[in-house]
């Protein structure tokens, strides 16, 4: 639903239909099907193999009121059909053997994937315009096509006294064909409409290793190397011919990540008393990715890098680009303390992101942040079993910092890229879980979310407002 009518359309139309004018209705109905054979030999350790063969369509139609205006064409028109389907083929086998001291642990498999993209909308203010296909055409930001995916992967898992190695290997092979437009507006190769087939192909890599230094300490570190291919929508969105950015983008490179992560584990039992279990664990991450897929808006050329005027660029500009590169860096720390009658958590999350551009001028030099990075959070729980009763009850909170970290710090004209900033908030929660033990399966759950009715408004909503106070009860029977 769009904004509320305003007083001119309530005293035109009345408020019922003011109102309907605002409204979508929307039919959208998911179906999903899955077939699994596994075949698992007795005595041979060999063959552990695993088929799956999965089909999954989402369909979405959309129709507004007659009375609606005919101003929605960037928002799927006064009519839309729309089918996405996805169909997965996966086999793969499992072996398990020993080299000498080393024990090995085997995976090879294949996988294929189909994902179809069928659009079509119904904008009424171009029903007499043969460019428009009268009405009828693909949305040119939600365009059609189809993408397939031919893979193999190879993964050892290798134990050696107190070390466990995980090595492996993926081949993608990705191939993206767009369906052209029906609306000659949008399918114009002189301006750059090309929906041609693109392919894409490529290695992954995976490093892991763990140590058990004795029974209560682990120390771990793996790395990866992976990338992705561009989806049909950034690869075939265009606009029509006398915009900035008209064409499909089939220079489009693929993009790359390598992560890096590495921590440690301590486990202590019968730490404060009999059949209790402390756990503490730290975890660093270090991602940098090269070559990210991004909509081509702001500065559309490198003769334009200083950012005055875009007019000396070519007329056939690609709808997406690559950036240069980002990096996402944070830690995490968790404790957790079980016994019979008292449990406990802490956690506590950093995350930063920067991009080493401008989203909107990849030549800039000045380093950007990345909008969609969380804020800082740490979190509590404390509670109490009562094993006689069945009896679990406790508090939870949430404490969120301020999120004022925006891409137009670094470049003021980003703010199209940046999110509104929000204050730093906590939130208290109380909840209790009763089975009684004369009713067999019987389980009762009572919570209590923002206990305080706190007023808040959480980063990346957009200034949208959070739950208030909000009581929970369940009662379910398992028979």
């Amino acid at each position: 639903m769009t904004s509320r009518p305003t007083e001119t359309e309530i005293k035109r139309y009345g408020i019922d239909v003011a109102w309907k004018r605002k409204l979508v209705y929307r039919d959208q109905k998911d179906k999903n099907y899955t077939l699994k054979y596994h075949y698992l030999p007795e005595n041979n350790p060999w063959i552990n193999l695993s088929t799956q063969l999965s089909y999954s369509k989402t369909i979405q139609n959309d129709m507004r009121p007659k009375e609606a205006s005919s101003v929605f064409g960037s928002s799927l028109g006064n009519q839309s059909w729309i089918a996405y389907s996805d169909l997965t083929f996966d086999i793969n086998n499992t072996s398990t053997f020993n080299i000498k001291s080393t024990r090995h642990e085997l995976l090879f498999g294949l996988q294929w994937l189909k994902n179809t993209r069928n659009t079509l909308m119904y904008d009424k203010s171009k029903v007499r315009k043969a460019d428009y296909n009268y009405g009828y055409f693909q949305p040119y930001y939600m365009p059609s096509g189809r993408q397939y995916t031919q893979a193999f992967y190879l993964q050892d898992q290798i134990k050696w006294q107190n070390f466990l190695f995980t090595g492996g290997i993926r081949y993608d092979h990705i191939n993206n064909i767009g369906q052209k437009n029906l609306a000659p507006r949008y399918n114009d190769i002189s301006a750059g409409h090309d929906y041609s087939q693109k392919n894409y192909n490529g290695w992954s890599y995976y490093l892991g290793l763990k140590y058990d230094a004795n029974h209560y300490l682990s120390l771990f570190t793996n790395f990866s190397r992976t990338w992705r291919a561009p989806v049909i929508d950034e690869q075939y969105e265009t606009q029509f011919k006398q915009s900035s950015v008209p064409a499909t983008s089939l220079n489009l490179e693929k993009e790359m990540i390598n992560q890096t992560r590495g921590g440690g584990i301590v486990t202590l039992n019968n730490l404060f008393q009999e059949d209790d279990a402390f756990q503490f664990r730290v975890t660093y991450f270090y991602h940098r990715g090269k070559n990210e897929i991004f909509k081509t808006r702001g500065v559309n050329c490198v003769g334009n890098a200083a950012d005055t005027n875009n007019n000396g660029c070519p007329k056939i500009i690609g709808n997406y680009r690559n950036l240069p590169g980002y990096v996402i860096q944070g830690a995490e720390l968790e404790a957790y303390y079980q016994s019979t009658y008292l449990f406990g958590e802490l956690t506590y999350s950093y995350v930063k992101g920067k991009r080493d551009t401008s989203p909107r001028n990849p030549w800039s030099k000045t380093s950007t942040w990345i909008a969609e990075i969380p804020p800082r959070k740490a979190t509590a729980t404390l509670g109490f079993n009562v094993p006689k009763y069945y009896l679990t009850v406790g508090w939870r909170a949430e404490f969120v910092r301020r999120q004022d970290r925006s891409p137009s710090s670094g470049d003021p004209k980003a703010s199209y890229w940046s999110l509104p900033a929000s204050r730093g908030y906590s939130l208290h929660n109380l909840f209790l879980s009763w089975s009684p033990a004369k009713i067999k399966g019987m389980n009762v759950k009572i919570t209590v979310d923002n206990l305080f009715n706190r007023a808040y408004n959480p980063y990346l909503g957009e200034l949208a407002s959070g739950t208030g106070r909000n009581i929970k009860f369940s009662l379910s029977q398992k028979f």
